[in-house]
């Protein structure tokens, strides 16, 4: 009857052992991680369980140094969004509970504020403008090697009195130019439409003017046109940045647009 005692308090002494954690008295604890991707900019922050901050540079994969205990809970954060260029990231498969093992299917995903605007149809709207206006964007890229960037924008042309119009029509010019990263070679091509074509606009032949010039030069496309007094003047423009032989930069490049009529 002894040994049976013995052997009892021997069983239920390891039972004890193993419920809390790895046979030690300690609750085990793993490690929370996943991967980035499309990361361009710099000073990406993430954070899990509102500490823990870690400063990502590029994509690939990434662990917390701080473990999180078996059952306790985790969740995963942007602290800092990327900038130059700026970026938003996004967090999936961010929070749960730990359950006998390392996480590690976190992502985070990034992306550009103009999102993914590599052809025309999925060009990036950046709105309207009004006569005599001017509009300068200064933080688009050209990533990776032989992406397109597109975006669109509409020139609204204030309709005139019509008698005024016959007697002295205005005449509109619409500017776009492109500054490159010091070093590579962009080039810009402006595609427009009228009122009448603009729901079909990436399918129907456009007109469309380019400059192409060497090197790091300035790319400028000026587009004229006069008051018809009679149909809608707006106009909506397609501007393409594209790199010549796939150069391509994490640098920003900017494009300054101007509305004008006289």
């Amino acid at each position: 009857m002894r040994y049976l005692k013995i052997i009892t308090v021997s069983l239920s002494l390891a039972f004890l052992l193993g419920a809390c954690g790895n046979g030690t008295g300690e609750t085990a604890a793993y490690l929370i991680g996943g991967a980035v991707s499309g990361l361009e900019g710099s000073g990406l922050i993430i954070q899990n369980n509102g500490g823990d901050d870690l400063a990502i540079t590029t994509d690939g994969t990434f662990t917390f140094s701080g473990p999180v205990a078996d059952g306790a809970g985790y969740a995963v954060t942007v602290l800092t969004q990327p900038n130059t260029p700026t970026q938003t990231c996004s967090v999936s498969n961010g929070s749960g509970t730990v359950t006998g093992a390392d996480v590690t299917n976190v992502t985070v995903a990034c992306s550009d504020r103009y999102g993914s605007n590599d052809t025309c149809f999925s060009s990036y709207d950046l709105g309207t403008m009004t006569e005599n206006s001017q509009a300068l964007y200064s933080d688009m890229t050209l990533y990776p090697a032989g992406d397109d960037d597109w975006y669109r924008k509409h020139a609204d042309a204030a309709v005139s009195d019509p008698t005024l119009c016959f007697l002295s029509p205005k005449d509109f010019t619409f500017a776009v130019t492109l500054t490159p990263p010091t070093g590579l070679d962009y080039e810009l091509e402006v595609c427009y439409y009228d009122y009448f074509t603009t729901q079909f606009p990436c399918s129907s032949p456009p007109l469309c003017t380019s400059s192409t010039k060497p090197s790091d030069a300035v790319e400028v496309i000026s587009i004229n046109w006069a008051e018809s007094c009679i149909d809608d003047d707006d106009r909506y423009f397609f501007v393409r940045v594209y790199p010549y032989q796939g150069a391509a930069s994490r640098a920003p490049y900017s494009l300054d647009m101007s509305f004008q009529s006289q």
